[in-house]
């Protein structure tokens, strides 16, 4: 019995990989931060995302100096480590690393001021499906005259689907299907997010045994100023989440769409959230 202790104590030094890593942590714009808390997790499996992975527990933790530097030193019996860094001000930037690694960089993005947003969700039978475009105010949640009472035309929407009843009820038909939105001023438009469905923030790099990575805003902070078209269509849709931007001359930036398409009975259906502060380009909107 104490021959068996024995040999199992020394399998599991054996399995135990020591760790000296040095955490340098700094902001977007490459300065360093310190007083950041880092921690240290273990990952018991191989997995491609760090969030999904069971069991984590955290081992050690430690203060970047005033050179944004902090050390962790320990061991364990699994490959991969999650090491973690947070401030107040700045979103948690996590980073997997195999346990042989000296040295990593983790970079702190900066929270930016929230501003005030609203959801507006539309379900309407009031527009023509006559092939014209009408005029609907963003602002207001409504067409404008002489079909709604929306006060400017910020996108212009055109219509037409053809409804169908069978025994099994009414549905669209796929002939002579169009549903078009655009803007008409210089400067706004759309533009697709870049990971769509994902509204939470955060910054995650992702490497070790595996030998995949991945690095990138979740969400973006701040919605750009280029690279919107002015028109789309109900196939290019996909289910995908869009900016838009319109009123540019004065500052009314940003919102994102998140549903734009004929309903089965033949009604139209729009959801999107719109800031509701002039000028503010920020995306971390608060409800």
């Amino acid at each position: 019995m104490r021959t068996l202790s024995i040999v199992t104590l020394s399998s599991l030094q054996c399995l135990a990989a020591v760790f000296h890593l040095q955490v340098e942590v700094v902001d977007e714009q490459g300065r360093h931060l310190s007083s950041v808390d880092v921690a240290c997790e273990t990952l018991p499996v191989s997995a491609s995302n760090i969030w999904n992975a069971p069991a984590r527990r955290q081992r050690l933790s430690a203060k970047t100096d005033v050179n944004g530097v902090a050390k962790l030193e320990g061991q364990h019996a699994l490959p991969q480590l999650v090491i973690s860094a947070s401030a107040d001000g700045f979103y948690t930037s996590s980073r997997r690393v195999a346990s042989e690694q000296k040295s990593i960089q983790l970079v702190l993005v900066k929270k930016l001021e929230q501003v005030k947003s609203r959801r507006l969700e539309i379900l309407t039978s009031s527009l023509p499906q006559d092939g014209n475009s009408h005029g609907f105010d963003l602002m207001m949640g409504a067409f404008t005259p002489p079909i709604g009472v929306g006060k400017r035309s910020d996108v212009f929407i055109k219509g037409k689907c053809t409804v169908v009843t069978t025994s099994l009820g009414m549905h669209m038909s796929s002939e002579n299907l169009e549903l078009e939105m655009w803007h008409s001023e210089k400067g706004a438009g759309f533009l697709v997010t870049p990971r769509p469905g994902q509204k939470s923030f955060g910054l995650s790099i992702a490497t070790g045994c595996d030998g995949q990575a991945f690095s990138g805003l979740f969400w973006p902070r701040v919605a750009p100023q280029t690279g919107y078209v002015a028109q789309w269509n109900y196939p290019e849709t996909g289910g995908s989440q869009w900016i838009f931007r319109m009123r540019p001359e004065q500052g009314y930036y940003y919102g994102v769409l998140t549903d734009f398409h004929w309903l089965p009975d033949g009604r139209l259906r729009m959801v999107y959230e719109l800031s509701e502060v002039p000028g503010n380009p920020s995306l971390e909107f608060v409800k």
